[in-house]
């Protein structure tokens, strides 16, 4: 089996692809804020804009690939928690570019009705905003070492810990974490919201290397 290579992505990488991968890990979340309809089509192709775009939460700057044999198989997004709220705002041009602008308002007051999910993300730690690796290559080790990337990028800017939120629905993902090291450290979201839109609360995990 041809070995995986960790590397940071480049806005020439296959956008879709990449998209595909982090949409994997929170296609609730991200449809419902990403696309009108809440279709996952739209919302993969919006995330796929931003990837290319100079920044934002799922801009090529903030992602780190997994390659085999020259195919993308896995993808992560992490940045520092600090930067969070600016680099949340700037996703907001290329997300609006990618959309009608008759969609616009309801993407804005779908940003608002969500913003509680994002919560609970302590200022100095590295934020994992999304990860995800193709369906055909898991249980192979590829996720853990897009982790270990992460680890790695906090280190670099000087963090010990590393962050993310977990749909309380995804027992398995969240398993997967704290074999990693991560504790679970309270929910978040609004649950009048999550009730009626079926947007699922989120757990905080956290770890420190």
């Amino acid at each position: 089996m041809s070995a995986v290579i960790i590397r940071r992505a480049k806005p020439t990488d296959d956008a879709r692809r990449v998209a595909r991968f982090l949409f994997s890990s929170g296609p609730d979340v991200l449809s419902y804020s990403l696309a009108p309809e809440q279709d996952e089509l739209t919302a993969q192709a919006v995330m796929a804009t931003v990837f290319v775009a100079p920044d934002g939460a799922f801009s090529h700057k903030h992602v780190t690939v997994a390659e085999r044999d020259g195919v993308i198989v896995g993808a992560v997004a992490a940045f520092a928690a600090k930067d969070k709220a600016a680099i949340f705002a700037r996703t907001a041009k290329p997300v609006l570019r990618a959309l009608a602008p008759r969609d616009w308002p309801t993407l804005a007051m779908r940003a608002v009705r969500i913003a509680p999910f994002g919560e609970g993300i302590p200022d100095d730690v590295l934020y994992l905003s999304q990860i995800g690796v193709d369906a055909s290559v898991r249980s192979q080790g590829i996720g853990s070492l897009l982790l270990e990337a992460v680890f790695s990028l906090a280190k670099s800017l000087g963090l010990s810990r590393v962050a993310l939120h977990v749909s309380i629905d995804n027992p398995r993902a969240e398993a997967l974490y704290a074999r990693q090291g991560f504790r679970a450290m309270g929910v978040v979201g609004e649950r009048s919201l999550s009730e009626k839109e079926g947007i699922p609360m989120q757990r905080v995990m956290i770890a420190e290397r």
